[in-house]
């Protein structure tokens, strides 16, 4: 989101970028980029705008009230932007404990399949992939200027360790089916043996049988 009035709303609070960073819990390189236009989260444009003691919409240009309308300086509180860092606190720990739930999960479901699961396998495979590029397509994951404030990139770091972490089981669950695999092949193999080996007793028997009938047939003739 764009908000092409922040400058002016802060020259008019009287504030430098710094000054006004600080306020907002923000770095004044990151207020310097949205005064030049870079885009922000609705969360930060919030936590600006609370800052600065106006609307989001006096911040975005769309304001009903003119600029001398706004309330006064003296209003400016961080309770909000606390609030706002709170809940996206809340929501960062939130994906972290559900990712890593999924990651028990699965390791969990791997160790007790001891059967040949190549569907499930693959289900499982393209969960780490789908989650990755969720997180990334809605900024929740990003480079380092992605996160207005340090609490936010550690957030993030966190669910980063969480994919790993998730990564791994799927890698544990492909070595486990492989393990079951090969047992499996190894069965494949032992009963394979096995009927060979019964085919050529059964012809060993075969033969003994007509050798042992040709000696009566003879006997027999001799008598």
């Amino acid at each position: 989101m764009q908000i092409p009035r922040l400058r002016e709303w802060r020259e008019t609070r009287a504030l430098s970028q710094v000054e006004l960073a600080e306020l907002a819990d923000l770095s004044s390189r990151s207020v310097a980029g949205y005064e030049a236009g870079a885009g922000a989260r609705p969360a930060t444009v919030r936590r600006l705008a609370e800052a600065l003691g106006v609307e989001v919409t006096d911040l975005r240009g769309d304001a009903e009230h003119p600029l001398e309308e706004a309330p006064p300086s003296s209003q400016l509180t961080l309770n909000g932007v606390l609030e706002d860092a709170r809940r996206e606190s809340i929501y960062q720990h939130a994906l972290r404990d559900y990712i890593t739930l999924r990651a028990r999960s699965i390791a969990d479901q791997a160790e007790s399949k001891d059967y040949y699961a190549p569907a499930w396998m693959l289900e499982v495979d393209a969960i780490p992939r789908e989650l990755t590029r969720i997180l990334f397509d809605n900024g929740i994951l990003g480079n380092r200027e992605t996160y207005p404030t340090e609490a936010e990139y550690r957030g993030s770091c966190e669910i980063a360790d969480a994919l790993t972490e998730l990564e791994h089981a799927v890698d544990r669950a492909w070595r486990t089916q492989m393990r079951v695999s090969e047992r499996m092949e190894r069965q494949r193999e032992a009963a394979a043996e096995l009927d060979s080996i019964w085919k050529r007793s059964k012809e060993a028997s075969r033969s003994s049988k007509e050798a042992l009938e040709a000696f009566r047939q003879e006997r027999s003739e001799s008598a």
